[in-house]
């Protein structure tokens, strides 16, 4: 590889499920909150209040711990798609382009109905097929095949995630030669927003085990 030509920091390679996990936590957050709290607050009223106002609170409690807990995944998965866009950015280095903001795209998108993400979609995949032989490699999808399936996914509502999956498995593959090449260890992408805390406990299990 050309050192000048490749990308020379440490990248992390990604998962689908990243994108999932909010969407996940999102739907088992109302039901993880909701069902204890509103059989405690049942209870309670029922046996000793007996006029419904603890119920009205906990719907309160529930409504507002549900629309942060909300707010917290939407954040999580859009952080997870600039992420991406970032390490394809990194990857590209030297081939004189750069992607557009994500909420620029998010905007364009919206503008024409949904049709400007297959573009979006096959700049990126065209990017990482130009950029690949300079990692002394190949990328598995092509941007044709690309733009194929997800037209045909999106006809049942999953092109988005059918074009992110094939764009990661592309986007690992080229992080896993950066990295080996750069001698440095390629790590997981963490869990979208706790990277921090995932940190702090990777230290402290370091710090058990070298007692």
């Amino acid at each position: 590889m050309n050192d000048f030509t490749v990308c020379t920091i440490q990248l992390k390679k990604f998962n689908i499920m990243n994108l999932f996990y909010p969407v996940i936590v999102s739907l088992l957050g109302g039901f993880v909150i909701g069902v204890p709290l509103f059989l405690f607050t049942g209870i309670l009223d029922t046996a000793f209040l007996k006029n419904g106002v603890a119920v009205d609170i906990a719907m309160i409690i529930f409504f507002i711990l549900w629309i942060t807990i909300i707010v917290f995944c939407v954040y999580s998965f859009f952080k997870a798609i600039d992420d991406l866009i970032k390490t394809v950015d990194a990857l590209c280095v030297g081939d004189g382009k750069k992607l557009m903001n994500m909420w620029l795209v998010l905007l364009i998108n919206f503008l024409t109905l949904g049709i400007y993400k297959f573009v979006y979609f096959y700049q990126i995949q065209e990017r990482l097929q130009q950029k690949a032989p300079d990692y002394d490699d190949s990328v598995i999808t092509t941007p044709g095949n690309l733009l194929l399936f997800t037209v045909l996914a999106s006809i049942v509502g999953f092109g988005f995630f059918v074009a992110a999956a094939l764009i990661i498995d592309d986007v690992n593959n080229l992080v896993n030669i950066s990295n080996e090449e750069n001698d440095f260890t390629t790590k997981e992408y963490q869990n979208w927003g706790f990277e921090k805390i995932d940190e702090k406990i990777e230290d402290i299990i370091d710090r058990f085990k070298s007692r």
